[in-house]
């Protein structure tokens, strides 16, 4: 019998060992690899810088940027400021449920909920917050990120970033629908209503807003009051007409004129004054008051040519969104209630 040769038995040995090393490295680094594919795409991705510039103001900022091809046959495009919240969270999956879903969203209309980061006194609870949001943007891939704070008296801010969004990706679609995500709206019906009356009035006014318009508002001066707003920020008596932030439609020349013009004007925290007033204003933009938005405390049935003129209804629970939606979609016009006079004009620069 052969003698042992202990050497030659421990170096088959380590051998082997260092071979199920080499395996157990290799599985270890396919592992790491498959589950952080997601992470090094976002690293990967490409991020712009944009800046928001205002008279004696500016905010830089940074997003990702959409699929080149996103908006190539977009018509019109939706953007809803939404919250980095639970709450946020459950507004954005009732609307996905309800009026986004695939079926209520005509051919060419677009659309990105839009948020900024999120705010809380807890660190743990902003991490938490932030898994929900990467995991929810892995899922639907349908949302704005921008890495600056969001919260209440920033949402002038937010309005800024999605109109240099639709600008920077989206400048082709015709039209910009903004819309809280306390709002339903029929999209098929709002689609009809750009064709038949909004296109023809586009015509005309190239650079235009649509909306509930809201005249002769006063500028708040008592500092305890919750709308207050200072003279070195606007020091006139009234605001310009203005329409009501929670949803509003501009055509693509109106947004392109606001944001030629922040810059000549202070930031304020009324973003819908901001946007739709003071920068309208200042730009020479036509401002067009409508029946087709409103709260649900005055929900009409109104129609005109056997089409409903009511589209959107905004303040809602979320709670409400999908009954809401079912309500809006059943107006029936077979006894129509016409509304003389539901188009009305605000002439430039008022």
């Amino acid at each position: 019998m052969q003698p042992v040769n202990h050497f030659k038995a421990q170096y088959a040995a380590h051998r082997v060992l260092i071979a199920i090393t080499y395996v157990i490295l290799i599985f270890s680094l396919l592992y790491l690899l498959l589950h952080t594919i997601p992470l090094q795409k976002a690293k990967l991705w490409n991020e712009e810088k944009f800046v928001l510039k205002f008279k004696t103001n500016s905010f830089e900022y940074v997003v990702r940027a959409p699929n080149g091809s996103y908006c190539d046959d977009a018509k019109a495009i939706v953007l809803l400021p939404t919250r980095p919240t639970y709450g946020g969270l459950d507004a954005r999956l009732a609307i996905r449920d309800s009026w986004l879903k695939s079926e209520n969203v005509p051919k060419g209309i677009k659309y990105k909920f839009v948020l900024g980061l999120p705010q809380h006194a807890s660190q743990s609870r902003i991490k938490k917050l932030n898994r929900m949001l990467k995991e929810e943007q892995d899922e639907y891939n349908d949302m704005i990120i921008y890495n600056l704070p969001d919260t209440y008296n920033n949402l002038f801010v937010k309005t800024g970033v999605l109109l240099q969004w639709q600008q920077k990706y989206c400048a082709n679609a015709k039209y910009v629908i903004k819309a809280d995500d306390d709002t339903v709206i029929d999209l098929h019906r709002l689609n009809k209503q750009l064709d038949i009356w909004f296109s023809a009035e586009a015509k005309q006014y190239k650079k235009l807003v649509w909306g509930q318009v809201l005249s002769n508002s006063t500028v708040i001066r008592n500092k305890e009051d919750k709308w207050y707003l200072a003279e070195n920020k606007y020091d006139k008596e009234y605001f310009p007409s203005y329409t009501n932030g929670a949803v509003y439609v501009m055509t693509t020349e109106a947004t392109a004129a606001i944001l030629n013009s922040t810059e000549k004007v202070e930031d304020i925290f009324l973003e819908d004054v901001l946007y739709t007033g003071i920068l309208r204003q200042e730009a020479g933009i036509s401002i067009m008051n409508v029946e087709t938005f409103y709260p649900e405390y005055w929900f009409h049935e109104y129609c005109e040519n056997n089409m409903p003129i009511l589209a959107g209804v905004y303040g809602l629970s979320t709670n409400s969104v999908d009954s809401m939606y079912k309500t809006l979609q059943s107006i029936d016009c077979s006894k129509p209630k016409s509304l003389n006079g539901s188009y009305e004009y605000v002439n430039r620069g008022s």
